[in-house]
């Protein structure tokens, strides 16, 4: 194996010394890939069932988005292949029946039917895709910083229906689609006060967000008040702490279309942009082999 270059390259097109880059000396998991990258990445493996759990509080929904990767293929070259759902936790309100262009809407089902859009359905296929991997220093070591670019697509279904009361029609299953760049800085802050090497990094800190297009079908388009506007842009920016690569913690602000409705406490007419809101997510993924 040639000695893995920790400077950083570029993975395209994948080349075998960028795949080297993402492993390094010790501490490796089974598989030959290092703690500080299975951190990065949310790694534990060549395939990993759950390998991540998170919830996200968004104030615009007042519910909760619990997410699940229900099973993860990892390959060589960094890509990721997942099988993901997303369920939404909490009250839609009461939506009361109105006649009109607009659907109606209470203000969490509209924040509700954004979150959903914002993390691609109840259901859903991802693929990430690594595009560039910099760093200074092994990613695991104190005082590391790191660059990593992904390009993430998504496709997937929704089952929910994020209105109650009469008026409760809805096209199913809504289709949503979503291709999306995604980048991270992130900076080791501390390591583990006995380990002179400065492995098994115990704390961090990461700035970035992801931005792209999504598709999503004209049914969900129209019962959710977006019209006819079922291209849109979409992203989402993230700052946050990572503990020892098992839990992070992010306040994230989403980027994407309003919604126009009528509300069902007031019975107006309402745009409202909730992607604008506020998100609080804290996530559980797998420790590396190396680490337990």
């Amino acid at each position: 194996m040639k000695k893995a270059n920790h400077s950083g390259c570029w993975l395209i097109p994948t080349q075998p010394h960028c795949v080297e880059a993402r492993r390094s000396a010790l501490p490796k998991d089974k598989n030959g890939y290092d703690d500080g990258v299975n951190a990065i990445l949310g790694t534990a493996g060549t395939f990993t069932p759950f390998n991540q759990i998170q919830s996200i509080y968004n104030s615009a929904s007042s519910s909760a988005t619990v997410s699940s990767d229900l099973g993860t293929l990892n390959f060589d070259s960094g890509l990721q292949v997942a099988l993901v759902t997303n369920v939404q936790a909490g009250s839609a309100g009461s939506a009361s029946p109105s006649a009109g262009a607009f659907p109606t809407l209470s203000a969490t089902g509209a924040g509700q039917a954004v979150q959903n859009l914002l993390y691609g359905g109840t259901f859903l296929a991802q693929t990430l895709v690594p595009l560039i991997l910099a760093q200074r220093k092994k990613p695991d070591a104190a005082n590391a910083i790191i660059l990593n670019v992904d390009w993430v697509n998504k496709g997937g279904v929704d089952i929910q229906n994020f209105k109650s009361g009469t008026n409760v029609s809805t096209t199913a299953p809504p289709v949503h689609v979503s291709s999306q760049l995604e980048a991270y800085f992130q900076y080791n802050s501390t390591h583990s006060s006995n380990d002179p090497n400065g492995f098994n990094f115990t704390g961090a800190v990461f700035v970035g967000g992801s931005y792209g297009y999504d598709y999503m079908s004209h049914g969900y388009a129209r019962e959710y008040g977006f019209g006819n506007n079922v291209t849109n842009g979409i992203g989402q920016a993230s700052v946050g702490i990572q503990i020892n690569d098992v839990v992070r913690v992010a306040f994230s602000r989403a980027f994407g279309p309003s919604q126009t409705y009528v509300d069902s406490t007031s019975m107006d007419k309402m745009t409202l942009n909730s992607f604008k809101a506020w998100s609080l997510g804290i996530a559980y993924q797998q420790k590396s082999s190396a680490s337990k």
